[in-house]
């Protein structure tokens, strides 16, 4: 009465929920004591073993529930079978509590239903160790592969999530914070990673589905813009730019004026080397300083 229901909020915090429902772990125990002592349930073999498997029944299966529902906001290969184990051994108790209530002669006698829980008993055992490295693992790639200040992928994370080969009408954009330094000079290193971080965010919530951005070092930006004519990625990055213009970057009552230079390698030929999309993006984001600032400049690879 106490083990299941305790089962089923570590199988809730497991799955992230870090809340445990603590009224419901001493409510199911407490009123099935409660009960027996009212109707001496305790006492008849059938009874007791039925309350027993229904309180496991209800258990194992929100457990289930609980593990299979967060399998797409955190895409660990183990959840999938270990919600299995836990409904499969849902179901195993659920039979028998049929048998009892119902006084069915089954073979799934007992014995046999104790030799199942004891083998899926130990494949939800290990598959929860199996869950938990694979959390590790995950939270340790994540932190290699995103940038700290900005929480956006970094130069590692962007350069193995290009494709092999450029591909054909896509671009590859450079987006430099204009005039950076002096905003650290003037405010300090604290406001510039304030506006780093505003910069970043300004761009992310402008992308389009399927288009790739990092920050690639200092007050620099890489966006990759796939399926994307000229025109559209001229575009996408006058988008962005304007977004970055009008945000709001206030410190202690003083608005921060923020702009930023692009510049854009696109071409409609497959092949070639990253190399020279990253160079072309680079002269065509100085051509953008040296016009000016704040300003997008293209150029065909």
């Amino acid at each position: 009465m106490v083990a299941y229901p305790l089962l089923w909020d570590g199988m809730r915090r497991l799955s992230g929920r870090r809340r445990s429902l603590y009224w419901i772990l001493i409510l199911v125990p407490v009123g099935w004591f409660v009960i027996g002592i009212e109707s001496d349930f305790p006492l008849v073999n059938a009874q007791r073993a039925s309350v027993f498997h229904l309180t496991a029944v209800i258990s194992l299966a929100a457990s289930a529930v609980e593990i299979w529902l967060d399998r797409h906001r955190e895409l660990l290969p183990a959840r999938r079978p270990l919600a299995a184990c836990l409904l499969a051994s849902a179901l195993i108790y659920a039979v028998r509590l049929v048998c009892i209530v119902l006084d069915i002669p089954s073979k799934l006698d007992f014995a046999t239903a104790f030799f199942l829980q004891i083998f899926f008993n130990f494949w939800i055992a290990l598959l929860v160790v199996t869950l938990v490295r694979e959390r590790r693992e995950a939270g340790l790639q994540l932190a290699a592969d995103t940038d700290a200040l900005t929480g956006i992928g970094n130069r590692r994370w962007f350069l193995g999530r290009l494709p092999a080969a450029p591909l054909a009408n896509s671009a590859l954009a450079i987006l430099d914070v204009d005039r950076f330094k002096q905003i650290n000079d003037r405010f300090g290193h604290p406001v510039g990673d304030h506006v780093l971080a505003s910069v970043a965010r300004a761009v992310r919530d402008g992308l389009r589905e399927g288009d790739v951005l990092a920050r690639y070092g200092g007050e620099e930006f890489v966006l990759f813009l796939p399926n994307v004519g000229e025109q559209d990625a001229r575009a996408v990055a006058e988008r962005l730019r304007h977004r970055i213009e009008a945000m709001s970057v206030a410190i202690d009552g003083v608005r921060i004026g923020v702009t930023a230079s692009i510049g854009v390698a696109w071409s409609d030929r497959k092949g070639g080397a990253w190399d020279a999309w990253i160079q072309t993006a680079d002269s065509a984001c100085y051509a953008a300083k040296a016009s000016g600032r704040n300003l997008v400049k293209t150029s065909v690879v």
